[in-house]
């Protein structure tokens, strides 16, 4: 009132501070055919007020004459001050529905109600039959029921104004809009797990599903484990393309042929003369689930010697790994001592100069020794192993996120080979296909 009085000449101007400003706007007054003056009330001036309590608070650095600060404001009013279609505001509360005690509360507040809803009902207010809350910024959030919170989720993550975005940046655009309800962070949380185009465009798991149940054989070469190589570009001069590959599991010695092409035939012949007729019958060989070694004439030779054929599960490698720590070589596991190299001979190693000076009989009298021996460094070498073993195991296990699958879940299938691209889409290509039913649950 003061300040409007001044310039119309009511009152006079009495402080040196006001004079410059007077001067200036009588001046502004003397150049206009007509002026009027109208009081404009503090709380529809609430800008100008703004930026007049925030010039009086700073200090401008001396040797500047000016500066700048940066002002902010929001992009977005409250719902009740955009509007919005009348379909939209119609307020129709169930007994089921959350709002229900609040709304009560706040139409008939002389009604009994409990302290939990005295307490919660201070945050909201009533405007147009619509119930909203009072944030902490005192911007009007709408409180949502089921129906609007799944059609508001709806449009945040997938429709026009959706980009599929996560649980969190979902809640910040609903809240940012002015939308709310109590679980709005829980909800998001579902609705962006359960949305089908994350769930088909979403990562691969690389960590294992299973427990890892290491393999441990007591004795060497009872338990073989078999595979195959390649192809292999190019080939060898003879025409070999593949290699066929067999590891004890106790002493790790390795045994491998080169083959041109993998025949059931080819891969009985190598079991007979490789490992039959030299180590004995196995108890056991781990095979994959190739068609090969799945085929009916290896099968029916495995039971007519009396050797268990174990399929190892595919696309785990992890779970059949044949590391272990031992702390001896497979030859000295396998033929008592460490092998000779052919560099020890050619410049006489300290042992290969020794081996010229025993006699026959020394030399069969240390020998017989290093057999008599090596029960005791086979079974030292086991217990070694099966410690490693639960090492690695444990290690393993802290990483394994178990998976457990019903009739009738709906699942997706990974597109393999993994990371490969659709020539239609390109880097949008998706990861999984599906989703399907689970009709029947076969055993491992």
């Amino acid at each position: 009132m003061l300040v409007l009085k001044q310039p119309s000449g009511d009152y006079k101007v009495t402080s040196q501070a006001l004079l410059g400003y007077h001067a200036l706007a009588s001046q502004m007054i003397k150049d206009l055919d007509e002026v009027t003056l109208t009081r404009l009330p503090r709380e529809h001036n609430c800008q100008a007020n703004a930026m007049a309590q925030l010039a009086s608070g700073v200090q401008i650095s001396e040797g500047l004459s000016e500066e700048l600060f940066k002002v902010e404001k929001r992009s977005f009013s409250s719902i009740f001050e955009r509007g919005i279609s009348p379909e939209v505001i119609v307020l129709t509360v169930t007994l089921d529905d959350w709002r229900h005690e609040i709304v009560s509360y706040l139409k008939a507040p002389n009604r009994p109600h409990s302290q939990q809803v005295l307490r919660k009902a201070r945050y909201y207010v009533i405007r147009d039959e619509i119930l909203f809350l009072i944030g902490f910024d005192n911007l009007l959030m709408k409180c949502l029921g089921k129906k609007e919170q799944l059609i508001a989720m709806t449009e945040v993550h997938e429709v026009i104004c959706g980009a599929h975005q996560a649980s969190i940046k979902m809640r910040w655009l609903l809240r940012r809009h002015g939308y709310y309800w109590p679980t709005i962070l829980k909800d998001c949380i579902e609705y962006a797990k359960g949305c089908q185009d994350c769930q088909r465009h979403g990562p691969v798991q690389h960590v294992p599903a299973e427990l890892m149940n290491p393999i441990v054989k007591a004795w060497p070469f009872k338990g073989w484990t078999m595979d195959v190589i390649g192809q292999i570009h190019p080939e060898s001069s003879k025409g070999h393309k593949y290699i066929l590959v067999a590891t004890d599991f106790f002493t790790k010695w390795v045994e491998a042929v080169p083959l041109k092409k993998v025949t059931q035939a080819e891969v009985l012949e190598f079991i007979k003369k490789t490992i039959i007729h030299r180590f004995g019958l196995p108890e056991s060989i781990m095979i994959d689930r190739g068609t090969t070694f799945m085929g009916e004439a290896i099968q029916v030779a495995a039971r007519n010697w009396g050797v268990r054929m174990v399929q190892s599960t595919p696309y785990n490698p992890q779970s059949t790994s044949r590391r272990s720590g031992t702390r001896t070589t497979p030859f000295a596991l396998t033929h008592v001592h460490d092998v000779v190299l052919p560099l020890e001979i050619s410049m006489r190693s300290l042992r290969v100069g020794h081996h010229g000076e025993w006699s026959k009989d020394e030399y069969n009298q240390a020998m017989a020794q290093e057999l008599d021996d090596l029960h005791e460094v086979r079974l030292d070498a086991l217990d070694k192993l099966k410690a490693q073993k639960k090492t690695v195991a444990r290690a393993y296990d802290k990483r394994t996120k178990a998976k457990s699958f019903g009739v009738g879940d709906l699942v997706w299938k990974t597109i393999l080979p993994i990371g490969s691209k659709d020539l239609k889409f390109g880097k949008w290509s998706p990861t999984w296909e599906g989703p399907f039913i689970i009709h029947q649950i076969l055993g491992k």
